[in-house]
């Protein structure tokens, strides 16, 4: 499955796409680099992880947490806001911020429920 999101400035592609090889768990992203005044891709992937666990609660799939790669995007925010602040970077890194806080939010309703781990609601 391929999913196509609006256009991103600077590309020459009019789209980008990222493959989704197992929804929730395993994506492709093309990896970019600078030629000049444009990005390109280079026709390599970037393959993202996620990590998988089955009903019994055992690991499917060794991976990342989504908390793991919004840490990583917000450092990378941060850094980009630092160069060249702005507005739109600064709503960017708050929103960021509020994805990892109701992420967290929802762990500790679970914990309370004693579904914390599960697959139960």
């Amino acid at each position: 499955m391929v999913c196509r999101i609006k256009p991103i400035f600077g590309l020459t592609n009019p789209t980008t796409m990222i493959e989704i090889l197992k929804p929730g768990y395993f994506y492709k992203l093309p990896e970019r680099r600078k030629e000049g005044n444009t990005i390109v891709e280079t026709g390599q992937k970037i393959i993202i992880t996620f990590l998988e666990t089955n009903l019994e609660g055992e690991t499917v799939i060794e991976g990342v947490f989504t908390e793991d790669v919004l840490a990583a995007l917000i450092n990378r925010q941060k850094v980009l806001n630092e160069r060249v602040p702005s507005r739109e970077g600064s709503i960017v890194l708050t929103k960021l911020e509020e994805a990892v806080h109701w992420l967290g939010h929802r762990q500790n309703d679970r914990k309370e429920r004693g579904v914390h781990m599960t697959h139960k609601e």
